[in-house]
């Protein structure tokens, strides 16, 4: 059975967030716990966290995300309150980071291809006579 009335007044806007998720799946801070795959007693670190006391690492809030059924926007505000990117903005920023680096090689291919032409025009001059 879910605890009706908790002191929320200390909650960060994460906090409350997730709070409004559990009344909404009626679920427990300990329930949460133990099906995110967290022992009973670590209730207290997902209210800590709550309170902005501590930092829940990106798996858990991921996680407990998935436990409470969050929408993708939910997600990224749960997520977003600690500074993490869910996991659809770390594979977008790691393909910006692969395009980024294939570029950078196609630029020093394309500049050892001016060096090149360079050289071959400076002998042809060279050749020319100029």
């Amino acid at each position: 059975m879910v605890k009706t009335q908790h002191d929320t007044s200390r909650f960060t806007s994460f906090g409350l967030l997730l709070d409004t998720l559990l009344h909404k799946k009626k679920m427990s801070y300990r329930g949460l716990a133990i099906a995110s795959g967290m022992s009973a007693t670590s209730a207290m670190t997902i209210i800590r966290a709550c309170r902005g006391e501590s930092t829940p690492e990106w798996g858990n809030i991921l996680k407990w995300c998935e436990v409470l059924e969050a929408t993708p926007e939910q997600r990224r505000a749960l997520l977003g309150a600690f500074h993490y990117k869910d996991d659809e903005q770390e594979r977008d920023l790691e393909q910006a980071h692969a395009r980024i680096a294939e570029l950078e090689q196609d630029l020093v291919q394309a500049n050892m291809r001016i060096r090149e032409l360079e050289q071959a025009l400076a002998q042809l001059k060279k050749s020319n006579g100029q």
